[in-house]
């Protein structure tokens, strides 16, 4: 044999070994083999509990695909990314929503017969293929929201309902009493409420048919700013005449207050967590869920900011030197999590982008140039630099940590705050400038101790309490500023005649009502005070007039006092040639009262509440603006605790 047939047999002789080696067999498969005996090894002993069952291994859930696979980066930051869809962009501005692991997308369709349809389909989000549509039509202005189990699409316009299960069949449909008015559908689909202009809140049982009604007075009811289950209301309460801004629980009906102090023009709550803007001060968000929340100002051009729900999160928006928006989104806390620009020339979002836990990013749309919708990607285990924002506590004291003013002429003007219902700012409290004047500042003690003189004389002539029902919608709170001089914002052309130095001014800003008055100028200061209350009389019985049609002041009454040819200037400096030429003092005090009818007004009761009961005996005209100002007031104003005549009443009584 050669040796190389002999190689070849040894060595097919040592794999047959080998193989029966591994390979053991048994009559009794159950038993183990005699060959290969199980190792006795003491760490498996200590670890098997014979009295246990034994659990099966449990085999991982296969990873799910998903419709980001076709996703095409946009820009360099790689954490956008553009998914082409043919559903999506088919449709104009698609609102999407995430609907038991699906993508939910709802928009309105131009259909040749039937006009605007709405569009509701359910896509894949493991490959963006169409599972699901359902086409409705007459619908008007439809609302889509996703609820626990079904689907709910509400008709703003007529108050059409339509319950759609998974598979978007309708499951039911009713409609509620409803007209052009904000309607929303409860987590559990069990009521539908209904925010109509007036009357209160209307809570359709759909299972029953019957309505319940909640905060039955409210007029000029608004509900906005969906985040979660909470929308945030406004309305207008019918005791105080007070403009609210609440949060209306879409779970069980419960509504809650603000938990601090403010005139908000914009609210969002989440999870114990509260965003709001105040009127007066667009720029600056406060964001916390306490008595004192965090104050922060995003910088950019344009920004806005709004509150996420599921997870809680801050959605900041900006633009770039191109007009290019770009988001940045935070924690509740103000840390940095991401950022996406939205480099697509033409480009703008549409509606807030809908978070994909499975994804681990959001799902957005906007519309490109051309008018398409198109399906974005925000991929947050993408890492980005990126800062926290800077928050801060609100500035509450307007009291200067160092003044050269002593410490108790900030006390005096504290207490007679206090006592009036109103805030008094002197020094280096008071503003210098406002939207419609600006002032100087002075901090020379005995003026302010002779402006807080006359002050406390005029707050006093008024009956008690009466100061806080001067706050009223959104006029929350009165500053009366004693300063130095005022000077009115406006353009004065050379050469114009009339009135161009003011020694009191008056006007309702964002949040508040604000009065200064030049404490510097020589003379009687309580005149002065006065006329400026007046101003503050008449705003609030015009605001009376408009939410109370029986109220007794309005202005075609107080016109129907002048002489059939008369209209004022409306103007102070640009005054008609034959300003000066009419012959009307029977009607008014002086020529200042017939630039408006406010002034007019306010010269009237100046003049009474300073016992000049000769600027009356002699002029019917003026008495009879003097008797519709005392009816107004005690008509407008809750009278209780009233003397039985008031100070302008006094006057009145004596000249009749």
């Amino acid at each position: 044999m050669k040796r190389s047939k002999l190689y070849s047999l040894i060595a097919c002789l040592f794999f047959a070994l080998l193989f029966t080696a591994c390979h053991t067999s048994s009559d009794d498969p159950t038993k183990p083999s005699q060959e290969t005996p199980a190792p006795e090894t003491p760490q498996t002993q200590e670890l098997t509990d014979p009295t246990l069952p034994i659990t099966p291994p449990t085999k991982l859930p296969e990873p799910r695909k998903s419709v980001t696979e076709q996703a095409q980066a946009i820009g360099t930051a790689r954490s956008l990314y553009y998914i082409p869809n043919t559903t999506i962009e088919a449709n104009l501005q698609q609102q999407i929503a995430i609907f038991q692991d699906k993508l939910l997308l709802w928009g309105y369709q131009a259909d040749p017969e039937n006009g605007p349809v709405l569009k509701v389909s359910l896509l894949s989000l493991e490959d963006g293929n169409l599972l699901h549509e359902i086409t409705l039509k007459d619908l008007e202005l439809a609302i889509v929201e996703p609820c626990d189990h079904i689907i709910a699409v509400t008709d703003m316009a007529d108050g059409d309902v339509y319950f759609l299960d998974p598979s978007l069949r309708i499951e039911k449909q009713f409609r509620v009493d409803a007209s052009y008015c904000s309607l929303h559908v409860s987590p559990d689909a069990k009521n539908v409420y209904v925010f109509p202009q007036n009357g209160g809140i209307r809570v359709n049982h759909v299972a029953t048919g019957e309505t319940t009604i909640l905060l039955k007075d409210a007029s000029q009811l608004f509900a906005n700013n969906r985040c979660g289950n909470s929308v945030t209301l406004s309305y207008l309460d019918p005791q105080s005449q007070l403009s609210m801004r609440r949060i209306f629980d879409l779970t069980d009906g419960s509504l809650y207050d603000v938990p601090y102090k403010g005139v908000f023009g914009n609210v969002y709550y989440n999870n114990d967590i509260w965003l709001t803007q105040l009127f007066e001060d667009t720029k600056t968000y406060y964001l916390g869920n306490t008595e004192y929340p965090k104050s922060f100002s995003p910088q950019g051009k344009y920004p806005s900011v709004s509150l996420l729900s599921d997870p809680t999160r801050l959605l900041v928006t900006q633009y770039d030197e191109l007009g290019n928006p770009y988001l940045t989104m935070y924690t509740p806390n103000g840390n940095f999590l991401s950022l996406c620009l939205l480099d697509l020339p033409g480009a703008f979002l549409s509606y807030d982008p809908v978070w994909s836990e499975v994804d681990g990013g959001y799902f957005f749309t906007v519309i490109d140039e051309t008018g398409k919708d198109l399906l974005l990607f925000w991929d947050f285990s993408v890492p980005i630099a990126g800062a926290d924002i800077q928050l801060d506590t609100p500035y509450q004291n307007n009291v200067p940590a160092v003044s050269n003013v002593a410490q108790a002429f900030f006390d005096r003007a504290a207490k007679l705050s206090a006592d009036y219902d109103i805030t008094i700012r002197i020094a280096e409290q008071t503003d210098t400038a406002t939207p419609d004047f600006s002032m100087e500042q002075t901090r020379d003690e005995n003026t302010i101790q002779t402006g807080l003189d006359a002050l406390e004389t005029v707050l006093s002539s008024y009956p008690k309490g009466f100061f806080k029902q001067l706050v009223y919608d959104t006029q929350q709170r009165i500053e009366v500023h004693l300063t130095g001089a005022l000077t009115k914002n406006a353009v004065v052309e050379d050469g114009a005649s009339g009135f161009t130095s003011f020694i009191g001014l008056s006007s309702r800003q964002a949040g508040k009502t604000v009065v200064a008055i030049d404490i510097t100028r020589p003379g009687d200061l309580t005149s002065t005070m006065y006329h400026e209350f007046t101003h503050l009389i008449d705003y609030r019985m015009e605001f009376d007039a408009s939410v109370r049609s029986e109220a007794i002041y309005t202005e075609d009454a107080w016109n129907a006092l002048n002489p059939d040819d008369f209209t004022y200037a409306e103007s102070y400096h640009d005054l008609p040639a034959d300003f000066y030429n009419g012959t009307y003092e029977e009607w008014f005090i002086d020529l200042y009262s017939r630039t408006y009818a406010d002034e007019d007004q306010a010269r009237i009761l100046e003049h009474a509440m300073m016992g000049e009961d000769w600027r009356f005996t002699s002029s019917p005209g003026r008495l009879a603006k003097l008797e519709l100002l005392c009816k107004s007031i005690r008509d407008c104003f809750d009278t209780t605790g009233w003397p039985e005549m008031t100070v302008w009443e006094m006057t009145l009584n004596r000249c009749k």
